[in-house]
């Protein structure tokens, strides 16, 4: 088989899994109807959803009758399924902005922005939320939720073989918590949405308004951020309510690994893992060291300082981004503490954002490797290894060398991101800040962020939180691979 014929049938199956994808996810437009039996007056926003599931499901038809003779045995390889998840990604961004748009909500670039800060479980938000219809609040939190478990894994709990594989991997999971792609899905979603069930419960068994509780659960285990409150949590001001949410964030911020390992019982294991140690040691040591930047300069007692820090230091880092606070008065040390806890993230295979606990792990025992193969004689060979979830892996020069890419990566993103505002204008910190927050899915803000800003200010978030959510290597191999493939096909 010549490459040109070799590569028809590659892309005849990607495009028609696509397909799929587009017509299997069109069905979701329909769970912010639910909104209407709590909030009937709001019937008439039900066509702008059912419009746009109807576009979503129409798009997905026509690539899948056009290219319905795809590969016999169905196997989608990573490559490939680098290519499926960034366009089905970028798909469902679109379609899922079609309600903010057609309900003209805002123009096409927020109603772009408020999708996609939904769907990478960022939070930002351009929208006034006090004005919004309920059903599109719903509608954010729904999405939210959905993103944060992963959309490959929601689609995937119901796929088998070679798809699932590909399409899985090629989403950045790492997680095999079972020898089937399709039965760690659903092994993932019973986890997830067995925590949002006992979340909900609790926040409104201690008083929390119901609505309250649904949108901050399902936000806060997806450690989205997103709010039903314009105050964010800091509105609802009850002691209560910031607990269960910093339990969820920490939940959500875990691996699913550590979740299954839990739910197994298989504790002598979890103590093995080094990304549940390492992250409860940042959580104190920056909780103290907000504490003692804020302390006297921002609240008036210790307790009230210290309840601040740490829900605030738990937000960061889970990537979760609620606020119980303004920004405006805390000291440029404290936010910058917040900011690398931004970048330093949760861990992998979590619904968290950021570099992840793992990397930074295996950044710093690269430099101790280093050290130690500084004293032992020539010629001399040692390994290491470390535990991830139930599985240990090796660390060798092809794990370290992955993650020196990812950080250049990623830092070099960081740089040019914040080059962007600095030129619009914006001081440093507030550039810092709001790119961190972005970059890293957080969601947090000093205020920048609001339907005022700029289209280039908006497309710069909007591509750092893209870029962010699916880790910049898969974005980089799906482009690299159409290129590649339309050149060899040129030649050819």
């Amino acid at each position: 088989m010549n490459i040109r014929s070799d590569l028809t049938i590659q892309y005849r199956t990607i495009l028609k899994n696509i397909g799929w994808l587009c017509t299997a996810s069109s069905f979701l437009f329909l769970t912010p109807l639910i909104a209407l039996f709590f909030y009937p007056e709001e019937a008439r926003y039900a066509v702008f959803f059912l419009e746009s599931g109807l576009i979503s499901a129409s798009f997905g038809l026509v690539l899948n009758f056009l290219f319905r003779k795809g590969s016999r045995n169905n196997e989608i390889t990573y490559q490939s399924g680098a290519i499926i998840v960034v366009s089905i990604w970028a798909l469902i961004v679109f379609f899922s902005a079609l309600p903010f748009l057609f309900a003209r909500l805002g123009n096409l670039t927020q109603a772009i922005f408020e999708s996609t800060s939904g769907w990478t479980t960022t939070g930002l938000s351009v929208m006034d939320v006090a004005n919004t219809p309920q059903i599109f609040l719903f509608w954010r939190s729904i999405i939210q939720f959905v993103g944060g478990a992963g959309f490959a894994v929601i689609m995937l709990s119901s796929i088998a073989g070679g798809v699932s594989a590909g399409v899985y991997r090629a989403e950045g999971r790492t997680d095999n918590l079972l020898p089937n792609i399709k039965k760690t899905a659903k092994s993932i979603l019973v986890i997830y949405f067995t925590y949002a069930i006992f979340g909900i419960i609790a926040l409104i068994v201690t008083g929390t308004n119901p609505a309250d509780a649904f949108h901050h659960t399902l936000t806060g285990l997806a450690t989205g951020g997103f709010s039903n409150r314009p105050g964010s949590v800091g509105e609802i001001n009850r002691l209560s309510t910031e607990i269960i949410l910093i339990v969820l964030m920490i939940l959500g911020a875990t691996s699913f690994g550590i979740h299954f390992l839990l739910w197994q019982r298989s504790f002598q294991t979890i103590r093995k893992n080094v990304e549940p140690k390492l992250f409860v040691f940042l959580l104190a040591l920056f909780t103290i060291l907000v504490v003692l930047a804020i302390t006297g300069i921002v609240y008036p007692n210790l307790p009230e300082t210290i309840r601040h820090s740490v829900f605030q230091v738990v937000s960061a880092i889970s990537g979760t981004g609620f606020q119980t606070t303004d920004f405006a008065g805390w000291p440029q040390s404290a936010l910058f503490l917040l900011i690398i806890l931004m970048i330093f993230g949760g861990m992998m295979d979590s619904t968290s954002g950021g570099v992840k606990q793992l990397r930074l792990y295996i950044l710093f025992k690269a430099v101790a490797i280093e050290i130690a193969h500084f004293y032992l004689p020539i010629g001399s060979v040692r390994k290491y290894t470390i535990w991830k979830g139930n599985s240990r892996m090796q660390l060798d020069e092809r794990v370290i060398k992955n993650t020196a890419v990812f950080f250049t990566l990623f830092f070099t993103h960081f740089f040019i991101g914040v080059s962007v505002f600095l030129f619009l204008g914006y001081d440093l910190t507030t550039a810092c800040f709001e790119l961190a927050s972005a970059l890293n899915n957080v969601g947090m803000s000093l205020g920048a962020t609001n339907a005022q800003a700029s289209p280039i200010y908006l497309w710069n978030q909007i591509i750092a939180m893209f870029f962010g959510r699916l880790e910049f290597v898969v974005i980089i191999f799906a482009v690299s691979k159409v290129i590649r493939d339309g050149i060899q096909v040129a030649k050819a």
